[in-house]
């Protein structure tokens, strides 16, 4: 009937049709099912969608009446919007045609076991065939069937290349609304976020802290890493993790607490400490004063260790800006600390108390001596350079001498205005070059910026200057720090930079500020050198699935971590915990380490005998080892470069292949506990020495698991497939009466695979046998392929 159908609409632009076919009961399918595939079958072979009337229940069946979607004078009317404030849209639909449509399709039964479906059609007016712009059930079916572990950029292709019509902003849509199923269990998205980890049961610990009044936190472990990490951990970092432990969403914004987010913080990284049994000694932290606080009140014999890409972007930002007005300066601290620095040298400005690295500032801090009340807030200091063949005093008696034009209009703009200071430069600055610190237009700026590399430079030295690296800066932790100091503050001396100084040593080398940055505190050497390897962690979220949605809820982060993330640190965490007979999924800087071996391994060493050799000339090298110590060895081993962990103390290097060239003994890394040597082993929580332009987020990646061991033989295997086989060809064999089109499409695409498989197979077999239809042709020789006739 549906033949005679497709050839009523292909003869004729008017069609007029009745007709009717019997068809055997089924249970599975109701009359409503039944009339909607027939209308199903005659959009495919008409080409015309038709949109439903009405429907009506009869008694010995179904019937339902329809029209032609693209029937100008049934076209439907707008649907005013529900949603408040909805502006009404002028898009233009699909085009419209005076087809004079009607379809009524009825199924009732006929009382033989068996259904009659009866069509009668109408439709005057040949037209364009209707383009669906939906998506296709099938369509929905593929994202439904490959939504957990898909993103819809990766299933655009798959879908287009079966529906060319669908768009991908309709695959994205769909994804998002479908995947809400996996994740979505409240409106509120921190009580969603709860319900649904109270779900993971298996993967993740939620963790009831205290809460301050108006802040709202979720935190949660993640018990399976945190577990077999019990006592292993040595270094920590936070806003990320290599393996991670726990998680804490925190939003403080309807809070009015001072303190809030540090008092948070610190709840949180208790919980942390107390049922994971976290005893750290290094802490790695950005420049937050909150985090700084949690890890101090939390671990308070620990090294807070803040991460030197920070500290040089917080820097190289204040050294580019034109500010002149910085951080309040205690001059007389700083002499009494320092008695080298000059109380004298200090800012002639107005000091900006909002300028804090960190957010805020300390207790110590709070008042600024060098601020001037007794002045005009118009009146201008003009500091002038000393006349040649005049004498200077000494420190303590350097007289006030004018200087270089202060801007007003620069000072302005921090709605300061600037006072008049006594203010003169030492003795080591009288010979200073004013010129240094001035712009072209003779402006006065905080830095020049020929000087901010030098300044960025010296402090990468002062971080990772320690007393282990013998020969660079002085033996121990106090001397490092006035070494240090003085290197800094008699370089800003001798280039005037009174600000520059100020700002530095408040906010950086002043006591309290030392101890946060730079290594030589502590008498270990922390591996971690910043914490662009463990942020990674969140980069890898964003990057691949947050950025697929239009403001991601905190439920789907949550699920996103615990589903997405979780598994593949499962798996490696398995992996370097137990050994697996094979050096695979190794992490990334040991092939980094091998190259900075090989290449120091091959650097001449140049002797000068006016000059007194310095152990590791490089302090700040990402692998402490320079061309003296890889040539004062005997040649390593292969596995070397594969086993070697460095440890926190010297030897920063032991293994068994480390052989000095005058001895017969390995280097033995005795100082070096259990637990720090356990860590070694577990590249994530105690990964080697990190850098800046190359962060490392090898953590990230998915790790391939072996096979199982197969238990049955070949036989046995194939006799299984094929008993499976026959069992699902005569299920297939019964679906014939039925008609049901979904199970023929569902077979089609499920297992279009295996079909194609079947036909070759098939084919291939055809041929071998097929000698008859061959035979006139046995003595025919083929032809070498075009690429061998020449040859």
């Amino acid at each position: 009937m549906f033949c005679v159908l497709r050839d009523a609409f292909g003869n004729s632009s008017d069609v007029n049709f009745h007709g009717s076919y019997a068809i055997a009961d089924d249970p599975l399918v109701s009359e409503k099912e039944r009339v909607q595939l027939t209308i199903r079958e005659i959009w495919k072979v008409s080409g015309y969608r038709f949109r439903v009337r009405d429907n009506k229940i009869m008694k010995t069946g179904y019937k339902t009446r329809l029209l032609c979607c693209q029937d100008a004078d049934r076209k439907q009317a707008a649907r005013p919007s529900a949603k408040e404030g909805a502006q009404r849209r002028d898009t233009v639909g699909m085009k419209r045609y005076k087809c004079q449509s009607r379809l009524r399709v009825t199924c009732r039964e006929s009382g033989d076991g068996e259904h009659v479906i009866v069509i009668r059609l109408q439709h005057k007016a040949a037209h364009i065939h209707y383009y669906d712009v939906k998506m296709p059930a099938d369509a929905i079916a593929m994202l439904r069937a490959n939504l957990e572990w898909t993103t819809p950029v990766s299933m655009v292709g798959k879908i287009q290349a079966s529906f060319p019509h669908v768009t991908a902003a309709q695959v994205h849509s769909a994804w998002t609304e479908m995947s809400e199923i996996l994740w979505k269990r409240d409106k509120n998205q921190l009580t969603s976020a709860e319900i649904l980890l109270r779900e993971f049961t298996a993967d993740c610990e939620l963790f009831e802290v205290p809460r301050e009044e108006g802040v709202e936190q979720l935190c949660w472990g993640m018990k399976k890493i945190a577990g077999p990490l019990r006592g292993k951990i040595v270094e920590i970092g936070f806003d990320a993790t290599c393996f991670p432990l726990l998680y804490c969403l925190l939003s403080t914004a309807s809070s009015i607490q001072i303190g809030k987010r540090k008092k948070a913080l610190t709840n949180w990284a208790k919980m942390l400490r107390n049922v994971y049994g976290i005893d750290a000694e290094f802490i790695h932290l950005d420049k937050d004063m909150a985090g700084i606080g949690m890890g101090i009140d939390t671990w308070p014999i620990a090294k807070v260790q803040l991460c030197y890409w920070h500290l040089d972007d917080a820097v190289e930002t204040r050294l580019a800006k034109n500010k002149l007005s910085t951080t309040p300066y205690n001059a007389v601290r700083a002499h009494a600390e320092f008695p080298f620095i000059d109380m004298v040298f200090k800012p002639s400005g107005r000091a900006d108390h909002q300028e804090y690295e960190g957010g805020r500032f300390d207790e110590t801090i709070r008042n600024d001596p060098t601020a001037r009340t007794d002045l005009p807030p118009d009146t201008l200091f003009l500091r002038l350079k000393p006349l040649n063949g005049v004498s200077t005093t000494s420190e303590s008696e350097s007289p006030a001498v004018p200087g270089v034009l202060q801007d007003p209009n620069g000072l302005n703009k921090e709605n300061s205005a600037p006072t008049v200071t006594d203010s003169s430069p030492s003795v080591k600055s009288s010979h200073a070059d004013v010129e240094n610190t001035t712009s072209r237009s003779g402006t006065r700026v905080f830095c020049p910026s020929d000087l901010r590399k030098d300044i960025i430079v010296m402090m990468e030295t002062h971080f990772c200057a320690h007393p282990l690296i013998p020969g660079y800066a002085p033996p121990n932790p106090p001397g490092i720090k006035r070494w240090a100091v003085k290197q800094m503050y008699e370089y800003c001396v001798n280039n005037d930079l009174p600000e520059v100084w100020a700002y530095l040593w408040e906010n950086w080398y002043r006591d309290g500020r030392w101890q946060l940055w730079a290594r030589a505190p502590h008498p270990q050497i922390p591996r971690l050198k910043t914490t662009m390897m463990v942020e990674s962690h969140w980069r890898r979220i964003k990057r691949d699935f947050l950025h697929h949605f239009n403001m991601p809820r905190v439920d789907l982060l949550v699920w996103i971590l615990v589903k997405k993330l979780a598994p593949r640190y499962y798996t490696k965490l398995d992996h370097y915990l137990e050994d697996k007979g094979r050096f695979r999924q190794l992490p990334s800087w040991r092939k980094d380490f091998k190259a900075a071996w090989k290449k120091a391994l091959k650097t001449p060493i140049t002797t000068d005998p006016d000059r007194l050799y310095r152990y590791n000339t490089q302090p700040d090298n990402r692998f402490l080892i320079c061309k003296h110590l890889v040539q004062g060895v005997q040649p390593v081993s292969p596995l070397f470069f594969l086993e070697a962990n460095r440890n926190r103390t010297s030897p920063f290097w032991a293994h068994p292949s480390l052989i000095p060239l005058n001895s017969t003994e390995p280097l033995v890394a005795t100082e070096v506990a259990t637990r720090d040597l356990t860590a070694c082993a577990i590249p994530g929580p105690a990964p080697p020495h990190d850098t800046t332009d190359q962060p490392n987020d090898d953590h990230d990646d998915v790790v391939d698991t072996t096979a199982g061991i197969m238990c049955q033989t070949f036989t046995e295997t194939l006799t299984e497939h094929i008993r499976m086989l026959r069992e699902f060809t005569d299920g297939l064999q019964y679906q014939i009466q039925f008609q049901d089109h979904r199970m023929l499409e569902t077979l089609e695409r499920d297992g279009a695979g295996f079909l194609r498989l079947a036909r070759n197979c098939l084919d291939r077999e055809r041929r071998a046998n097929s000698s008859r239809s061959t035979a006139n042709a046995m003595f025919y020789r083929t032809r070498p392929r075009p690429a061998d006739r020449n040859t």
